[in-house]
């Protein structure tokens, strides 16, 4: 009947029907694509998108063999044959031919060969039956088949054993035997559905089904059923889980669902075109994303919820070859004839060029700067070979494409091996180790054994969920369910957390013995406020999911805007605003925080290359220089000098040449740390060094350190592997606590009876550390940037005790490296506070006003240790004091940190990764439920009118390979702002291969012209211009210091025309802090305190030049007191606080002069207090405090003589005031310095904040002009 739709009796509802030429049209709904059949020869003639917008031809000749298949974006593939069968493919669109594939066939007309553009054949065998008998692949390995009588196939047998397996047949049942014996049993019911299926430990799943395939309800072994229900028209509309609850689902007359209730209530609707794709999207809030097309299944713009736009472009095939984001940064994408990305051009047109092999196989990628990284694969598409530059890698295969053996770089090398059921039971490392694992019948694992010989179990419930690990010190942890699969209660050894969750599945409390966790979310599933112990972190965010607002528990509240593409254009915090800009490719290229500007420069390869702070004048700049791999090989810091690192060919630093310091480093094939230290390893554990030798419980985490006078670290651990108590040679006991998510939430000192000394609270954003509050009275906070690890800012607040409120007391900007760890901190008005450096591996240098070290880490003062989420990692050791809970899966050695540590960070203290200095930003997706077909552009392959059931619940899925439980309770965790929109996909957002190309964060609208931070930028040049003069002048500087023995004082701090005639002279000019000891800083003037404010804003100076002891002048009177209070809450009315270095250390604006260290024996600063003289009577023994080679910023010649007389012998020298403005004395009597009497009124010399125009040349005082004369007038 012409028109009509007829279903078949049973199977999937696939109408056919018949058009009015007499063809026939066969409708695949699920797989969205229509089939169209000649009504003449019933030939396959066409296969059609839903909507016909795309298809693909068979054309035919006249013997009805097929010639020709050919798409309707041009495509065209020839097809040859010989006696009918086929025997080539050749594509014949877009240039000259190109052969895809040959087929070859034996005497019988059965296929035998298939020659890829390897032109080596996979071969296939057949018995006298013609069935499939044998293959065999292009490497050699092959498989065989046995059959009955029947025609059954009743073994199957690979190469040395490979996957043997022998099945037996009865009416509706088939058992599987597999190589190792384990047995599997299939019921059947009489559609030949399968029914049952019962494990080899004989654990049955049930399944029951409709005469249309579709699945009606799972039992697992444990009784637990998930059932789903049907309309008539066989949509499926009610999802009812094990627990009870409920997911509907409501459909259009054309079987698209338009509405979706999830389980607590959500509501997500969708609206469509004519066409039948998504017109509207609205979330349970009402919030609206809106969808055009270009035509059928291509979408030309997609509108946010706050009229953003991103608009799109395709080619005749429907590939995206533009895409334009809301800012109107475009990429743009050419494709090869075979639709690959050949060309990937970004907003800023950098170019990525890629070649590919036929199958599809990456040959070459060539950057925009023109290097290039080469592939080599054999013929069954395994990657063999990668080649960069001078640098190689390979890895080798066995059967069934395994990897068996892969070397690296450097020639070191790592072999796998494998059971007949193709599971790796073994790996051995670089130094020949071996790690094992053994699997249990079901092929789960049962047990691994790491290099040093230490065994965990694991076992499993009846559902296969993993219920008890057991590590080789016999700790058990065990693992409690709901009926929906979620973990309930973790047991390790009497220490409970239990977890609870709402009706959509999500984490909603957690309780341990530390910590009660709560948590609430929005409707549309975002978690608006976490509480741990009561205390309060709470989020607001934007129609378009992005969080607009935090604030913690003391009060700190920050706000957050942001740009039409969701990326942040400011935070306002403590009565601040720290402004981005970013480049059309969604690189930060400049930050603003009051005066400070943060400007950053890239390469063609996204690479950081320059980062420079300047307030109005030039602060800091750093440059970083890479070799072809992406690593690290100078940093040139104006500050700090030039880093200069040389590498192995994995990327692991050798030696860091500095100004001041070297580091030197040697490893073994594994990458354990042999020097410095002259270190000694039993297997993977570092059992002693120069200083201290290691002791380990039987599960590998370290217990004790005796160092070299026999003083003695202790290690305490709970059953969830987490350090929870330190016992350090100084008799203190730390305790340490954390939330049933594994964050530590607090550490504590006790005193000898168990009391509480101090108690530092700790607030998590997610896996980011928020909020720090000691004793109650003090906290930082801070914030990181949305979507990547970097701090951006540190807020001081300190309890006003009358008021009972949190104040700030101070904000600093954050300013970091590749790795994540902070380089500098900013002051809005006072511009740079501080600099410093990390050894390689994340040892300070000096102190540093903030505890952070690489991202993810917390440096801990009681231990040295930096906390690191999920394990402690000591940078001075540069590895971990216990083993990667995740087993082998991150790296083969599982306590190293990672190779390149300037380039890469672990965050979680679980895996190396890369930060990103870009923030990504993600939209939340719908409710768990595809709301239309599969297009062409649509990667994910999903199916229309399925509730997925495995996105649906917040579930915590089993790790694949070695369970993890702390990969398990960070899936309970998750991330504060994605974890929810992560896990309620509503079948993925509109067209998710045009946004998986690669989406650029552009700058704002106001700033598009800005393209790249560089010399020819009409608001860089004059700055620019600057830069080069001073770097110039610095690097004369430095070189004749160098000759004459001087260090380099430091770059100057403000270039311009009053300096420059100086400058100009006296290129040369030698350092005032040449070898000194120390520095005298003070003196009044005009209500300040310069010396103070010298301090401040040259830290970085002194630091770099050894100074290692700072004494304060003007500390003599009320007055003066009052002054330094400012800086250093000293006691009002105190000549001198008794222990100012420690005061110092507690207090947050005296660690601004604290920074001043001692660069060759890494010790802190002391600083004295002393009064305006230092030979005055009254202060009587001062002047012993003095060492050799003080130097003294003093008011003038009159102080100089005093000094000179107080220090007999000493290196003294006159550098005028600190501000560098002239200072004169109205002394009495001339003053002879150098052999040079000074008049009784003299200016004082020099400018430490410009270029110093004097230098001592020895004991006694002397000082001389840079040209050698001695006349200082």
């Amino acid at each position: 009947m012409v028109g009509g739709e007829v279903l078949p009796v049973t199977g999937a509802a696939w109408p056919l029907t018949r058009a009015i030429d007499g063809s026939y049209v066969l409708t695949q709904p699920d797989l969205g694509r229509a089939l169209l059949f000649s009504g003449a020869t019933g030939r396959l003639v066409t296969v059609s998108t839903m909507t016909g917008d795309q298809h693909f031809r068979l054309s035919y000749d006249d013997a009805g063999t097929l010639t020709d298949l050919t798409h309707s974006a041009g495509h065209h593939v020839g097809v040859t044959t010989d006696d009918g069968r086929v025997t080539e493919l050749t594509l014949l669109s877009g240039g000259a031919p190109v052969v895809l594939v040959r087929y070859a066939y034996d005497e019988r007309a059965n296929l035998a060969e298939v020659r890829n553009s390897s032109d080596l054949p996979l071969r296939f065998g057949y018995d006298a039956e013609g069935r499939l008998a044998s293959w065999e692949d292009r490497n050699g390995m092959w498989y065989r088949y046995s059959y009955d009588a029947q025609g059954r196939c009743v073994r199957a047998e690979g190469r040395d054993g490979d996957l043997r397996y022998s099945l037996a047949y009865e009416p509706r049942r088939t058992t599987a035997v597999d190589s190792l014996g384990a047995t599997t049993v299939f019921d059947l019911n009489d559609a030949f559905q399968v029914v049952a299926v019962t494990d080899p430990l004989g654990f049955t799943t049930r399944m029951e089904w409709d005469d249309r395939d579709r699945l009606l309800s799972s039992t697992d072994a444990l009784g637990a059923t998930t059932r789903n229900h049907y309309d008539e028209a066989g949509d499926l509309v009610e999802i009812v889980a094990a627990d009870g609850s409920r997911t509907t689902a409501e459909y259009d007359d054309e079987h698209r669902p338009v509405k979706v209730v999830e389980a607590d209530g959500a509501v997500w609707l969708r609206e469509y075109t004519e066409d039948g794709d998504v017109a509207a999207a609205v979330d349970p809030l009402g919030a609206r994303t809106r969808f055009e097309y270009v035509r059928p299944g291509l979408p030309a713009t997609v509108t946010g919820p706050l009229g953003e736009v991103t608009r799109y472009e395709y080619d005749a095939a429907g590939l995206p070859v533009a895409v334009t984001d809301a800012v109107g940064a475009t990429q743009r994408t050419v494709f090869d004839r075979f639709g690959r990305p050949a060309a990937e051009t970004t907003a800023l047109g950098a170019v990525t060029r890629t070649a590919w092999t036929v199958e599809g196989e990456r040959l070459n990628v060539t950057r925009p700067d023109g290097t290039s990284v080469s592939y080599r694969h054999d013929g069954e598409g395994n990657l063999r070979e990668t080649r960069e530059a001078t640098t190689v890698s390979r890895t080798e295969y066995s059967g069934f494409d395994r990897p068996v053996a892969m070397t690296a770089v450097d020639g070191s090398r790592v072999e796998l091996s494998y059971d007949t059921e193709t599971r790796v039971t073994g790996v051995r490392n670089e130094l020949g180790a071996q790690w094992r694992y053994e699997y249990d019948a079901a092929g789960r694992l049962a047990a691994d054994t790491d290099y040093d010989g230490r065994r965990r179990a694991f076992r499993y419930d009846a559902a296969g969920r993993l219920v008890e690990q057991t590590s080789a010190g016999g700790r058990v942890l065990r693992f409690g369910y709901d009926a929906l699969g979620r973990i309930v209660r973790l047991d390790a050894d009497g220490v409970v957390a239990t977890y609870e969750y709402d009706a959509a599945g999500r984490l909603v409390r957690a309780v341990n013995e530390d910590a009660d966790l709560r948590r609430t979310y929005d409707q549309a599933g975002r978690l608006v406020e976490e509480s741990v112990n009561g205390r309060v972190l709470s989020s607001a965010f934007d129609a378009s999911g992005r969080r607009t607002s935090r604030t913690t528990p003391t009060g700190a509240r920050a706000e957050w805007r942001h740009d039409a593409a969701g990326r942040p254009i400011a935070l306002l915090t403590a009565g601040r605003e720290l402004t981005f800009v970013r480049d059309l490719e969604g690189r930060e290229v400049e930050r603003r925080l009051g005066n400070v500007q943060l400007r950053q420069a890239w390469d063609a390869r996204d690479r950081l290359v320059m980062q420079t702070l300047a307030d109005g004048r030039p602060l800091q700049q750093r440059s970083l220089h890479y070799r072809h791999d992406d690593t690290v090989t100078a940093v040139d810091d104006a500050l700090a000098g030039r880093r200069q690192l040389r590498l192995d060919p994995i990327g692991r630093p050798l030696a860091v040449e500095g100004p001041a310091s070297r580091e030197a480093y040697g490893y073994d094939a594994a990458g354990n740390l042999l020097q410095p230290g002259n270190r000694v390893y039993a297997g993977s554990l570092l059992k002693r060094d120069d200083t201290a030798e290691y002791e380990y419980d039987p599960d590998g985490k370290l217990v004790l350190r005796r160092t070299a006078d026999h003083s003695e670290w202790r290690y305490e651990w709970d059953g969830h592997e987490r350090l929870v108590a330190v016992h350090t040679t100084a008799g203190h006991h730390w305790r340490y606590r954390y939330d049933a998510l594994g964050r530590r939430v607090a550490k504590e000192l006790l005193d000898a009876a168990g009391a509480l000394r101090t108690r530092t609270e700790f607030t998590w954003d997610g896996e980011q550390l928020a909020e720090q509050v000691t004793d109650g009275v003090r906290a930082l906070v801070w914030h990181t940037e949305p979507g990547g690890g970097r701090v951006l800012t540190q807020t001081e607040r300190v309890l006003h005790q009358a008021s009972g409120e949190w104040r700030d007391h101070s904000l600093r900007g954050v300013v970091t490296d590749l790795a994540g760890a902070p380089t500098e901190l900013l002051d809005a008005e006072q511009g740079l506070v501080w600099h410093g450096t990390l050894t390689v591996w994340g040892a300070a240098t000096g102190p540093m006003p903030t505890p952070l070290r690489f991202a993810g880490q917390y440096h801990d003062d009681e231990t040295g240790l930096h906390y690191n989420f999920h394990r402690y990692y000591d940078p001075n050791a540069a590895r971990y004091l216990s083993p990667d809970p995740s087993g082998l899966s991150p790296a083969t050695n599982p306590y190293a940190y990672v190779a390149d540590p300037v380039g890469w960070t672990d965050p979680l203290g679980l895996a190396p990764c890369k930060l990103s200095f870009d923030q990504a930003h993600s939209t939340p997706d719908g409710p768990s439920l595809n709301l239309r077909g599969p297009r062409k552009s649509d990667k994910t392959g999903r199916t229309p009118n399925k509730i997925r059931d495995e996105d649906k619940f917040n579930d915590i899925a089993q790790t694949a390979g070695v369970p993890n439980p702390h990969k398990q309770r960070l899936t309970l965790n998750g991330d504060a702002q994605t974890m929810v929109e992560n896990n309620r996909g509503l079948g993925g957002k509109l067209h998710q291969h045009a946004r998986d190309e690669g989406l650029v964060n552009p700058v704002s609208k106001d700033r598009q012209a800005v393209e790249a931070l560089g010399r020819n930028d009409p608001d860089t040049k004059d700055f620019w211009a600057q830069q080069d003069r001073r770097d110039q002048h610095t690097a004369n500087q430095v070189v004749e210091n160098n000759k004459q023995g001087h260090n380099d004082l430091g770059r100057d701090q403000e270039v311009d025309d009053r300096l420059r005639p100086v400058m100009d002279k006296h290129e040369a000019t030698g350092s005032l802090l040449d070898k000194y000891d120390g520095v005298v800083v003070g003196g009044r003037h005009d209500g300040k305190h310069p010396g103070l404010e010298m301090m401040r804003d040259n830290m970085g100076d002194l630091k770099n030049n050894g100074v290692n002891k700072v004494y304060l002048e003007s500390l003599r009177d009320d007055a003066h007191n009052g002054m330094v209070k400012d800086y250093l809450n000293s006691p009002p009315g105190s000549e001198m606080h008794p222990d100012l270095k420690k005061y110092l250390d507690s207090s947050p604006n005296g660690k601004l002069v604290g920074q001043v260290i001692d660069s060759a024996k890494k010790e802190g600063v002391d600083v004295i207090g002393i009064g305006g003289n230092p030979a005055r009577r009254d202060l009587d023994g001062t002047a012993g405090l003095f060492q050799r080679h003080a130097m003294f910023n003093s008011y003038g010649a009159e102080s100089v003589a005093h000094h000179q007389a107080a220090n007999p012998g000493k290196y003294v020298m006159e550098i005028g005031e600190a501000h560098g403005k002239p200072h004169t004395w109205n002394g009495a009597a001339p003053v002879k310095v150098g052999g040079v009497d000074l008049p009784p009124r003299s200016a004082g010399i020099g400018d430490l904040l410009g270029v110093p125009q004097v230098k001592g040349d020895g004991p006694g005082g002397t000082l001389q002009r840079i040209d050698g004369s001695t006349d200082l007038s």
